[in-house]
């Protein structure tokens, strides 16, 4: 009767400790871009690569596993420039890392980082930046038509700010 009882009040125990929340949750709760926002990043992206003199640029927002929320392309841009934003974003989503240190670091050759080369989906040009909300990576961005490599980079840097700008917008005044 003794070990009976000892049993029911270890089951009672062990209930009573995971509801309190002790216990890690079976969930994963990520952060990630809404679409709002990334059409936002997106839009001040090709304004900024207009006020460059690019006319011809592709420009693209993913989440943070990598998954296209916006894609815009200029009148007159191509498919290269298409699939080339849309490339960088996803590479800089995947490996938390804007794509112009990437390659930095596969020019290097230390380790192992030569081989991301082999990723087909990557694409390790400048212009691919994680877009963050202080430490978490919330998404990315890719922009390609800029007259230079340097540029898209640039721009891409710059755009990603706007989300800091965005979450100041949403907070309550004081």
């Amino acid at each position: 009767m003794k070990l009976i009882a000892i049993i029911l009040a270890l089951g009672l125990l062990s209930t009573l400790h995971s509801a309190t929340g002790d216990e890690p949750s079976p969930l994963l709760q990520v952060k990630t871009l809404k679409l709002d926002s990334a059409l936002k990043i997106a839009q001040e992206a090709v304004k900024q690569s207009h006020a460059n003199g690019a006319t011809n640029v592709g420009v693209c927002i993913v989440d943070y596993a990598g998954r296209v929320l916006v894609l815009l392309r200029d009148d007159n841009a191509t498919e290269h420039t298409v699939l080339g934003s849309e490339q960088k974003a996803w590479t800089a989503a995947n490996y938390h890392d804007s794509t112009r240190r990437l390659l930095d670091r596969i020019k290097k050759a230390d380790g192992d980082d030569d081989q991301l080369v082999y990723n087909a989906k990557s694409l390790f040009l400048w212009g691919g930046v994680p877009i963050m909300d202080g430490k978490d990576m919330v998404g990315a961005i890719g922009i390609c038509g800029n007259p230079t490599g340097y540029m898209d980079d640039a721009v891409a840097t710059a755009a990603s700010v706007t989300l800091a700008n965005l979450l100041k917008e949403s907070q309550p005044a004081k």
